[in-house]
């Protein structure tokens, strides 16, 4: 499993949460946030990342358990309605500025099922897969997670973790949905399936350049400084 850092880890959290416009979180990440505690978002992003580090098959439960510790953090800085918390919605809901017609919760916890018995079927089969085909199906159920919308909220900050579960179970590079491509290329790939898959796969191929770009950079220093002497 590709291991996370805190940096990553911090701005993991806080762009997800911008792409939400939520703002709470921005001055503790950047100072005193408590890295070291499972509370909050930032507990759940730790969360995880365990799950994916002991290969551990995605259930229900994990992703209440998520949306549970992000939904009571926000709790302190604004009002949520307990009934919101760490349980699926009994209301209908819509997303803001779009057409979409999310289904009605009655439906949610079949839907729910389902998806998880797609994610498990896969999990067991991504041996199958080469790197790129394993990232376009996690676009796609990525894409599957956001259009049942499961939760009366937390539902986009929830489902990019488990996006993130699903990289670091399958081993590839991790990458962070920024704020800066909600309007341009994330929030427009939720119009199909395959355009999701398609951003995920833009999103891994950039960070796998830039890890490369980083270790090139890294190597010829210190090559240059040994012949030199300088180690």
């Amino acid at each position: 499993m590709k291991e996370l850092t805190e940096y990553f880890m911090k701005n993991f959290v806080m762009e997800s949460d911008l792409i939400e416009n939520l703002f709470f979180n921005q001055t503790k990440l950047l100072h005193d946030y408590p890295f070291n505690k499972n509370i909050g978002h930032f507990g759940a992003l730790q969360f995880i990342a365990r799950m994916g580090k002991n290969r551990s098959f995605l259930t229900e439960s994990d992703i209440m358990a998520i949306q549970y510790l992000i939904l009571k953090e926000q709790k302190i800085y604004e009002n949520v309605p307990e009934q919101y918390i760490g349980q699926y919605r009994k209301v209908n809901v819509k997303i803001k500025n779009t057409n979409d017609v999310l289904p009605h919760f009655s439906k949610i916890p079949s839907m729910m099922k389902n998806f998880i018995r797609k994610v498990n079927q896969w999990q067991i089969s991504i041996g199958k897969h080469c790197k790129e085909q394993n990232m376009e199906i996690i676009g796609r159920f990525h894409h599957m997670f956001e259009k049942i919308h499961p939760f009366a909220d937390g539902n986009g900050r929830t489902g990019r973790l488990i996006a993130l579960y699903m990289i670091l179970f399958v081993g590839l590079e991790p990458f962070i949905f920024t704020s800066a491509d909600k309007t341009e290329e994330y929030y427009p790939a939720f119009q199909h399936r395959n355009k999701m898959a398609s951003y995920f796969v833009k999103k891994y191929r950039e960070e796998k350049e830039r890890a490369r770009i980083q270790t090139e950079i890294k190597i010829p220093y210190l090559k240059s400084s040994h012949q030199e002497g300088e180690i």
